[in-house]
């Protein structure tokens, strides 16, 4: 008996080494992207950080920054940046808001700093974004 107890301890020390050696499935790699992607869409009107997002996905900081880098090709924080802009970007078509609004719905808190990002994101101001957008055609017939 004491034989046996012997072999089934080696068989399971054997299948827990070569489970170790395998590499971690690339689908699970794009999983923790898309939770990113997805805690991004869903919390980017708060201040929310990097280690925020580590800490929500369950990974290292570090670790998760260079799998986001590696998979999406830009950083996490370029990406929740880009992300936040575009959402504003759709916002300045409402004329009922104010710059400053939109500031505070996409998650900053200071209009100068906002203002700042918009223009290197988006090419303009958000002021000259919104009558560039929302001014009438002035295409004739």
């Amino acid at each position: 008996m004491t034989g046996l107890l012997y072999q089934f301890f080696s068989i399971l020390i054997d299948q827990a080494n070569s489970d170790h050696l395998q590499p971690m499935p690339d689908y699970s790699k794009e999983t923790y992207v898309t939770q990113v992607i997805d805690f991004i869409e869903m919390n980017y009107a708060n201040a929310i950080t990097v280690q925020s997002i580590a800490a929500h996905v369950g990974l290292q900081r570090s670790y998760l920054c260079s799998l986001f880098k590696d998979k999406m090709g830009s950083s996490i924080q370029s990406y929740l940046v880009h992300y936040r802009m575009r959402r504003a970007a759709e916002l300045t078509l409402d004329p009922g808001l104010t710059i400053g609004d939109i500031a505070r719905s996409v998650g900053y808190t200071d209009q100068l700093l906002f203002s700042k990002m918009f223009k290197k994101v988006m090419g303009e101001a958000p002021t000259y974004y919104r009558k560039h957008k929302t001014a009438p055609s002035q295409l004739s017939c």
